[in-house]
């Protein structure tokens, strides 16, 4: 019988591990777990944690086709500035105009005088829901929000405010939710006194190997299916890694860094 590599589509997952611990041994790295357990301070955490990443996606630049990008072309400087903004803005009066079927021929002074007039009403209308948008913010955030929103509501309900006063943060709720803060009596403090102990490794391995595919990467380009996929000597890596950030009660500062989408709902 024909033994088949362990592979998922374009992927080596044999081979991916073995690039990793090549790239980790390699004497300018040297990645070893009492390297990583003897990190004690934030700027190790980050460079040993730089390390790592690298040696990660060190393998997919070498085994993975990557997908030619059309490089696109240097936009002219006028692409984002007022003047461009302007003419985008005068190109929907024009549209309007000709809804209001106004004769771009016709060169009687009245007839051009009746399209400036058209124009700059139109103009000044957007103007000045601009001025009183920013006006609304200072004044009146009811009708700001409502001029901001693309769809009707009913309601808008801000229960939980974050104010910073004087470099002092302030949380503000109302009565009602303000309890639901409070200490509760009938908890056992006992239950978070293993909270902060160390997940063993297979623990560590059972949680990540749970975690959903098909999952876009973050700014660091490492996939939930790698991370799944890395053997336990590649484990261990990581597995340490958590662990010391939990003594140091901190995380790489590449950690916290993410990309964010906005997405309409309606």
């Amino acid at each position: 019988m024909m033994k088949c590599k362990k592979t998922e589509g374009n992927w080596n997952w044999n081979k991916f591990n073995k690039d990793i611990s090549e790239y980790s041994d390699k004497p300018n790295t040297k990645l070893i777990i009492d390297k990583i357990q003897g990190i004690n301070t934030q700027k190790q955490l980050n460079q040993l944690w730089n390390l790592f990443q690298k040696a990660i996606m060190n393998s997919p630049k070498i085994n993975i086709k990557q997908k030619k990008k059309k490089i696109s072309q240097k936009r002219h400087s006028l692409y984002d500035s007022d003047f461009k903004r302007d003419l985008n803005i005068l190109k929907g009066m024009l549209n309007k105009i000709r809804r209001e079927k106004l004769d771009f021929n016709d060169k009687f002074v009245e007839n051009k005088k009746k399209i400036i007039l058209h124009i700059t009403s139109l103009y000044l209308r957007l103007d000045g829901c601009r001025l009183k948008r920013n006006q609304n913010y200072k004044t009146d955030k009811k009708k700001m929000i409502k001029s901001v929103l693309d769809h009707p509501h009913t309601s808008l309900l801000i229960d939980n405010v974050y104010k910073n006063d004087n470099n002092e943060d302030t949380f503000y709720t109302d009565d009602a939710e303000q309890e639901q803060y409070k200490s509760k009596n009938d908890v056992q403090y006992t239950i978070y006194s293993d909270l902060m102990k160390y997940p063993m490794l297979n623990e560590w391995i059972d949680n990540v190997k749970s975690l959903p595919n098909n999952k876009a990467a973050g700014p660091s380009g490492i996939s939930y299916e790698m991370l799944k996929n890395l053997n336990e000597d590649n484990q261990s890596f990581l597995h340490a890694f958590i662990c010391v950030c939990m003594d140091l009660n901190n995380i790489p500062d590449k950690w916290k860094k993410a990309m964010i989408y906005p997405s309409s709902l309606t």
